[in-house]
């Protein structure tokens, strides 16, 4: 009888257990229960999004021309004078701009170094299930990209590249998110 409540117990755990395995077919990963798949449309890739507590979204995207999560200055639109001096466009007036060149307005001083004070993100890499990927947390709780990019899903160089993230996540989602993201298992 022992053995029998026993049994049954452990079986009830395990009904009751907070994770689940979210498997999409290209990909799995072990995540809270709770989390939800949102189709979308991709044209040259797999892309979804994931639903994670009430407010926070991962998107992700598998296939040859996933992002890096290289983090850039206003993407990249900037211009620097003399090392010194920071120009980005002005949208606006290069609407109104006949010739169809971008207008710039100064920014700021400081060219590169002052960049850095822009910089909300860091990273750094580890080794998931046997693969190299670059794991990219912000500097600051609540503000910033949480994610992980590979790039190449294969330990054989023949896989696709892969990216997941989520931007300004509550942090109690990012703990979770960056749990799940080293269960993360590519099926080829």
């Amino acid at each position: 009888m022992k053995i029998l409540n026993l049994l049954f117990l452990t079986l009830l755990l395990l009904n009751f257990s907070s994770e689940k395995e979210m498997d999409l077919g290209s990909f799995s990963m072990k995540t809270p229960k709770d989390w939800t798949y949102i189709k979308q449309r991709g044209i040259d890739s797999f892309v979804g999004k994931i639903a994670i507590g009430k407010n926070d979204t991962l998107y992700f995207d598998y296939g040859l021309y996933s992002n890096n999560l290289e983090e850039s200055f206003n993407n990249g639109y900037y211009y620097i004078i003399n090392n010194d001096s920071i120009f980005t466009p002005d949208w606006e007036l290069s609407k109104l701009d006949t010739i169809n060149e971008p207008i710039y307005k100064f920014f700021a001083r400081g060219g590169k170094t002052k960049l850095n004070e822009f910089i909300e993100n860091t990273s750094y890499e580890e080794t998931i299930n046997g693969l190299k990927a670059k794991i990219v947390v912000p500097i600051n709780a609540e503000k910033g990209t949480t994610g992980v990019y590979f790039e190449n899903t294969s330990t054989n160089r023949k896989g696709m590249k892969f990216q997941i993230s989520g931007y300004n996540l509550k942090e109690e989602n990012q703990k979770a998110f960056l749990r799940a993201i080293k269960t993360l298992k590519f099926k080829h």
